[in-house]
């Protein structure tokens, strides 16, 4: 999954997250915290994914 993706699927989870806890009222709630992990999958991808292209050298530097 690119990063527009990651960052398109993590802002639904959120907003997904944010109504589940406002109408659940519960963060215990077993909806809650599958979508609660399911947002931290996708963090960890997106995290994981910029530190991968934070290390490749970019060809568009001069040496």
């Amino acid at each position: 999954m690119h990063e527009k993706q990651l960052n398109k699927k993590i802002e639904e989870l959120r907003q997904q997250l944010t109504v589940l806890i406002k109408n659940k009222g519960d963060f215990v709630d077993d909806n809650v915290i599958a979508v609660s992990q399911q947002l931290d999958t996708f963090i960890i991808q997106l995290q994981t994914l910029k530190k991968v292209k934070k290390s490749i050298p970019n060809n568009h530097q001069s040496a």
